[in-house]
C-alpha cells in the first residue's frame, strides 16, 4: 500500500499500527507480560482500536487545520485561520472533549500507576494510546490541563525505562516533551 508503518517479519509484511503491535506482542512476548488478562482483554482491545479508529482521526484533522493556517501566504492567514477555526468548531472539538472525558473517567477507576488494561504492565492499548495522548496535550492543552489522571498516565509512561530507551534509540520527537 506504500504507507507507514509497515513491518516485515520473515515472509510476513504487515501494515497498520494496531495490527503490528498485536502481532509483535503475540509472537514475541513469550512470558505473557504484555498481554491483558482474560478479565481485561475487552478493555485492552477497545483502547487499542479506539486510539486510531476514533481518536487519532480527529487529532489529525486538527493538526492539518493548524498547519494549513500556518503555511498560507501571510496576507490570507487571517482568513484561513478564521476558516479553519470555524470548521474545527463545528463538532470536532466536542468529539475530542467527549473522548478526553471518557479516557479520564476510565483512568480514574484504575489503581494508581496502572496501565490502560488495569495491570502492572503495559499492553497493546498502552502502546497505541500514548501517542494520541501526547498529541492531545499539544493540540488541546485546555482539555488536558484539568485532567489529572490523564496527565499522570502520560507522565508515568514517559518515566518508564523502556520509553526512555526508545527515545534514546529513536531520537526525541516534539510530542514527548
Amino acid at each position: 500500500m506504500g504507507k507507514s508503518p509497515v513491518i516485515t517479519d520473515g515472509n510476513l509484511v504487515l501494515a497498520e499500527s494496531g495490527a503490528i503491535v498485536d502481532y509483535i506482542i503475540k509472537k514475541y512476548d513469550s512470558t505473557g507480560r504484555l498481554q491483558a488478562s482474560e478479565s481485561t482483554a475487552i478493555v485492552n482491545t477497545y483502547y487499542t482500536h479506539f486510539s486510531e479508529g476514533s481518536l487519532m482521526g480527529h487529532l489529525t484533522f486538527k493538526y492539518r487545520m493548524n498547519r494549513a493556517a500556518g503555511q498560507a501566504p501571510w496576507f490570507v492567514r487571517p482568513f484561513i485561520r478564521y476558516l479553519t477555526n470555524t470548521v474545527s468548531a463545528t463538532g470536532d472539538s466536542s468529539t475530542v472533549e467527549a473522548s478526553v472525558d471518557m479516557i479520564e473517567e476510565h483512568l480514574s477507576k484504575l489503581p494508581e500507576n496502572a496501565f490502560f488494561a488495569g495491570g502492572e504492565n503495559p499492553t497493546s492499548a498502552d502502546f497505541m494510546m500514548i501517542f494520541p495522548l501526547e498529541v492531545l496535550g499539544q493540540l488541546f492543552p485546555q482539555l488536558i490541563d484539568p485532567k489529572k489522571h490523564l496527565k499522570a498516565y502520560v507522565e508515568m509512561v514517559h518515566q518508564l525505562p523502556a520509553f526512555k530507551r526508545g527515545v534514546e534509540k529513536g531520537g526525541s520527537y516534539s510530542y514527548a516533551n
